[in-house]
């Protein structure tokens, strides 16, 4: 994930594993830290740049200061109790049901824009349903297939991203359900406050 990130341009500052957090504000050598993480995802301390910042186990990775919080993680990774903590005003769920429901509405009551598992992490499900329903075109050969799936996956979420942020931005209570419910609204019709595809 860090990896993707530096790659599109994105300074990342910290990311954690089962032993902590590593941090650096001028930004990460992702590459490096790549190299020095085992194949259980631990970084190796001993190895670390000496301008990285090792924080010991727990949760410092919620105290760092990020424009963003990607939640690779496991479930309830963010609840009740961690919500206080949180200083990136954008929280992507990354990881399946990264938030508990009361973390969700009472990161949004803060005015975190959270965007959730459902709109971000959808792409094996999305792929896996364009082909089972006919939606993608059968008679691509594998490799043509495969980046048609990736484009029209990465529009989609990209879009209800956007209208996530849309709706959060305008006081929506509850995002994501309006959202559903303008995709289930009649063609040409969207829920309330949802603008219609373009």
């Amino acid at each position: 994930m860090a990896g993707h990130l530096a790659a599109h341009g994105h300074l990342v500052v910290a990311v954690a594993d089962v032993r902590g957090t590593v941090e650096d504000q001028r930004g990460l050598p992702v590459a490096e830290l790549a190299a020095l993480t085992s194949s259980d995802g631990t970084i190796d301390r001993s190895r670390l740049p000496a301008r990285v910042t090792a924080h010991g186990p727990g949760r410092a990775w919620l105290h760092v200061d990020a424009d963003v919080l990607v939640l690779a993680a496991s479930a309830s990774a963010v609840d009740e109790e961690a919500v206080p903590a949180v200083r990136a005003r954008l929280v992507v769920e990354g990881g399946n049901l990264s938030c508990t429901a009361p973390a969700r509405r009472l990161l949004r009551e803060a005015g975190h824009t959270v965007l959730p598992d459902v709109v971000v992490n959808v792409g094996g499900a999305a792929a896996t349903g364009c082909v089972l329903t006919g939606l993608a075109p059968s008679d691509l050969p594998l490799p043509q297939l495969s980046e048609w799936l990736r484009d029209w996956v990465s529009s989609r979420v990209a879009r209800n991203c956007e209208l996530v942020q849309e709706l959060s931005a305008s006081g929506s209570a509850d995002p994501v359900a309006q959202l559903l419910g303008s995709l289930a609204a009649p063609a040409g019709a969207s829920a309330p406050g949802v603008p219609a595809e373009r």
